[in-house]
């Protein structure tokens, strides 16, 4: 850490565990009484298991590792996540067993079964995600995965793009993974009482 002058604290490297990983911020300029304008977070060698764990969704179970780029940029209105990256590194496998949510996909109709019946056991070999959106309001994920369920279709390859909508943001905070995230943000994601 060095003082440059003009009230300003400049911070070489501060690293928090983050899943089995770490969440890496570089080079970073705080001037004197607010934020930066922009923090990027770098996302090392996250275990999709430890995720998968702590979000508690029932039934969700993962392996592989992640990396990515997190943009946050600071606004009036809150902190804003701009086109974040997350992907992964080595493919990995990602299975979805909760009864409850296969028989609603089930009842969704004919591509929907397929999903349910595709992420029973999903051996991925690339998986991207995106996010935009304020942390104080709605999330866009989108996930685009490849790779294939041996039991489907013979293990043909198939895609799977996914997008959600405001639901990542309560995921997040009812998620043990937040306790991980940086103070600052941690902070502003929770609000003024420290609730969700």
């Amino acid at each position: 850490m060095t003082l440059p002058g003009e009230g300003a604290v400049r911070i070489n490297r501060a690293v928090w565990p983050l899943a089995g990983g770490s969440f890496d911020v570089l080079d970073l300029n705080i001037p004197a009484g607010g934020m930066p304008a922009v923090v990027i977070g770098n996302i090392k060698d996250m275990d999709a298991a430890a995720l998968a764990r702590s979000i508690d969704i029932d039934g969700l179970e993962a392996n592989g590792k992640l990396s990515g780029s997190v943009p946050i940029r600071f606004t009036d209105k809150g902190p804003v996540i701009d086109d974040a990256r997350i992907w992964s590194l080595n493919g990995g496998v990602l299975k979805f067993h909760s009864k409850v949510a296969l028989e609603s996909l089930k009842q969704s109709g004919e591509m929907a079964e397929l999903l349910a019946k595709a992420l029973s056991d999903f051996r991925f070999n690339d998986l991207q995600i995106s996010m935009d959106g304020p942390l104080s309001g709605d999330i866009t994920a989108k996930a685009r995965i490849k790779g294939a369920n041996p039991a489907l279709y013979d293990g043909k390859r198939i895609e799977l793009n996914v997008t959600l909508q405001g639901a990542l943001r309560d995921l997040m905070q009812s998620a043990s993974v937040i306790d991980d995230l940086p103070e600052t943000i941690r902070d502003r994601v929770r609000g003024p009482s420290g609730k969700p």
